[in-house]
């Protein structure tokens, strides 16, 4: 194996015809090209590899803004519907409620034993009964309170949504009315006069929180 073509090498191109040197040097230049070629695409290849995988990744990411957008689009939806408004209002209404109620229990507590005509018996008892007396009612009176405060804003969210859903219009008449309605239905119980009564009251208070909040503001 002495021919100069298996014998390549930088030191042994003395003595090589022309030609054949011609022709190394052209399969040389061209592995050259063709490995050049061949890591230019597998280059290529690569980058193709990772901009389909970030392509993926961003329809992926505009899938799931696209899934919570709708999803708060259905929620904001829902809260604003009437049975939403009813709920929510009747929600914070009870836990209001709960609050005013065990705050003005507590009140009840803070007079003397002695305005109390039950204050005997109650001192009588030992002191673990006392407290856990004293909790019950004041768990009772929050519970009450809490159930008569959901259902005024129960009440009143749902009907003033109805009649602004059937007057197309959202101003102070829809306040008023809503308060009449729902003063008159708590107050029926009692009897036609109370209910007038009850329709009066909560109209005016409704009024007035109504034009209160509607009042323009200082940067108006």
């Amino acid at each position: 194996m002495n021919n100069p073509l298996f014998n390549g090498g930088a030191g042994n191109t003395a003595g090589v015809d022309p030609q054949d040197a011609q022709a190394m040097a052209a399969v040389k230049a061209g592995e050259r090209v063709f490995e050049t070629r061949a890591g230019f695409g597998r280059w290529c290849g690569v980058w193709q590899e990772l901009a389909a995988k970030r392509q993926s990744t961003d329809v992926e990411e505009k899938k799931q803004r696209v899934e919570m957008l709708r999803n708060g689009s259905e929620l904001q939806t829902v809260m604003e519907s009437c049975p939403g408004k009813t709920a929510m209002s009747g929600v914070m209404g009870f836990a209001l409620g709960g609050a005013f109620g065990l705050f003005m229990a507590s009140m009840q507590y803070d007079t003397p034993l002695a305005t109390n005509p039950n204050a005997q018996s109650i001192i009588s008892l030992p002191l673990r009964q006392q407290l856990k007396q004293g909790f019950k009612d004041m768990g009772s009176r929050s519970y009450s309170s809490a159930k008569n405060f959901g259902k005024v804003g129960a009440i009143f969210a749902g009907t003033e949504c109805c009649i602004e859903g059937f007057r197309a219009k959202n101003d102070l008449a829809n306040g008023v009315m809503a308060g009449c309605i729902t003063g008159g239905v708590l107050a029926a119980p009692a009897g036609p006069q109370a209910a007038l009564v009850g329709c009066a009251g909560f109209a005016a208070f409704s009024a007035a929180i109504d034009s209160y909040m509607r009042r323009p503001s200082e940067s108006d």
